[in-house]
């Protein structure tokens, strides 16, 4: 039999590889415990829950408590059109966020949903606003087992304009821009 003794190290003792190292199992400990403790626990609850970020940023969250904490999955940014503007946190909720979040939808690819709502279609996803929807989407990616290979910013309309113009500034975190809306011009004929 042996006699384990545990041994109180400080941490800046160690190497800074072996630094990171521990850093790094703190933090994965954390993602698996994200749902069920930690700052967005009680948002995740199966269905939409609105919120406000730290910036100021209405948005709605979606994710399911009954996930296992210990995989990672895909987060899904979906940005409204203009029309859907405001501050009343509601208004963006159309378009796909059912679709991504029905059940049946949920079983065969679960995932993380986050609609923000733009508060001035004048202002549009630029600006500050962008600068608010970006450090969101950190803060959830840094506290929920999220994948951060696979997140998706789609849109619709002035929502769709953000994907072709946020993902090449964006970092790695950001990989997959699909945008949901095609415009179509239509020209007279003889143009």
């Amino acid at each position: 039999m042996t006699d384990f003794q545990i041994m109180k190290v400080p941490v800046a003792k160690f190497s800074a590889e072996d630094q990171a190292f521990v850093a790094g199992l703190v933090h994965e400990r954390n993602l698996d415990q994200g749902m069920t403790k930690g700052p967005f626990a009680e948002k995740i609850t199966g269905t939409f829950v609105k919120a406000v970020s730290k910036q100021g940023l209405n948005y709605q969250i979606f994710g399911d408590p009954k996930w296992d904490g210990t995989q990672r999955y895909p987060l899904v940014i979906w940005l409204h059109g203009s029309g859907q503007s405001g501050s009343d946190n509601q208004a963006q909720m159309g378009g796909p966020t059912g679709l991504f979040t029905d059940p049946e939808h949920q079983s065969a690819n679960p995932c993380f949903m986050i609609a923000p709502q733009c508060p001035d279609a004048d202002i549009g996803w630029n600006k500050q606003v962008a600068d608010n929807l970006m450090a969101l989407i950190a803060d959830i990616t840094s506290k929920l087992p999220v994948d951060l290979k696979r997140l998706y910013l789609t849109g619709s309309s002035m929502g769709a304009l953000v994907p072709g113009v946020c993902a090449p500034s964006t970092p790695a975190s950001l990989p997959q821009a699909c945008p949901s809306a095609v415009v179509v011009i239509l020209k007279k004929p003889g143009c």
